[in-house]
């Protein structure tokens, strides 16, 4: 049994329990274009390309997976997804209605079991069962510091850490691992390893924009060079007490992060 922050306790094989991230994705209207810039621009090669042009998912080299989906013809979004992975997705969706939160009806599809829901700043996540698994599709380490070797954090931008640390923690039931002193967000990490993150950015309107993540590199600095001479626009790397990070846009507007541990940092400055 695990117990929560909120004295709920889970058991991690009862089936209705997160166990990690099967995807991180945005949603967008053009996705030819994006997947050209996720490709061209970061230098992410496609897995998995959609045969009818809706799509595409890139397996990362440290087994995450990002993609971008056409949003079709419903409202309006913000983009932003994260597939939690659960063992039982009909025994979770019931588990978080139990608990207060509200997600949809249950979707069959050729290879996984789903139901979309949204958090209290309206980012969606889906509850997600494979029923076809293929991890054959892993990408290869980099061979230079420069390249997106994998999914440091999958996160979303929120107005009200507390309530939506609340959320995660006491309706989907995950464990908060890192809470920030200063009540800015936190950090869940998964028991696949993965990262999932909420936090309120220091922005002076009131829209949050959607993220496609924290993509882990071991050079912030040359990725950064690498990412400009390919045309994109991005800020200069930030160094914190544990990352350096830059922040770029995609060409819907959805924001990404290049991020470099600084477990790392040691080569930080060498480009």
């Amino acid at each position: 049994m695990v117990r929560y922050a909120g004295g709920m306790e889970h058991s991690i094989g009862d089936g209705a329990s997160i166990t990690g991230i099967d995807l991180s994705a945005i949603l967008v209207r053009d996705p030819a274009a994006q997947v050209g810039f996720y490709r061209d621009v970061l230098g992410i090669a496609p897995t998995k390309v959609d045969d009818g042009g809706r799509g595409a998912e890139f397996t990362l080299a440290d087994g995450a997976t990002f993609g971008v989906w056409n949003q079709g013809d419903g409202p309006e979004s913000d983009g932003k997804v994260t597939f939690f992975a659960v063992a039982d997705a009909g025994a979770a969706v019931e588990a978080i209605r139990k608990r207060g939160g509200t997600v949809g009806e249950l979707i069959e599809s050729p290879v996984c079991r789903m139901a979309f829901g949204a958090d209290p700043d309206d980012n969606g996540f889906v509850i997600h069962q494979r029923t076809v698994r293929d991890d054959d599709a892993r990408g290869h380490a980099a061979a230079d510091p420069a390249s997106i070797v994998g999914l440091d954090i999958a996160s979303v931008f929120v107005s009200d850490p507390a309530r939506s640390i609340a959320f995660y923690r006491d309706v989907l039931g995950l464990t908060p691992t890192e809470i920030d002193s200063q009540g800015r967000g936190a950090e869940f990490t998964l028991p696949d390893g993965a990262t999932f993150g909420v936090w309120k950015p220091d922005l002076p309107h009131d829209k949050l924009p959607g993220s496609s993540g924290m993509f882990a590199v071991t050079n912030a600095y040359a990725a950064v060079a690498r990412i400009r001479e390919r045309g994109a626009t991005i800020s200069d790397p930030m160094e914190t007490p544990v990352c350096f990070m830059a922040f770029g846009n995609d060409p819907e507007g959805h924001a990404y992060m290049i991020h470099q541990r600084k477990t790392t940092a040691a080569v930080a400055r060498s480009a």
